[in-house]
């Protein structure tokens, strides 16, 4: 479930037009803390 929710985030990014503060920072978090589960 948790690289469903990876893979929608990273597919709306794509997408967004205004760059988001921090979203490598918050990006890199999630990775960390969800891992490959």
């Amino acid at each position: 479930m948790w690289k469903v929710i990876y893979l929608a985030i990273k597919d709306v990014s794509k997408k967004w037009s205004m760059p988001i503060q921090h979203w490598r920072l918050a990006m890199s978090r999630f990775i960390i803390e969800v891992g490959d589960r």
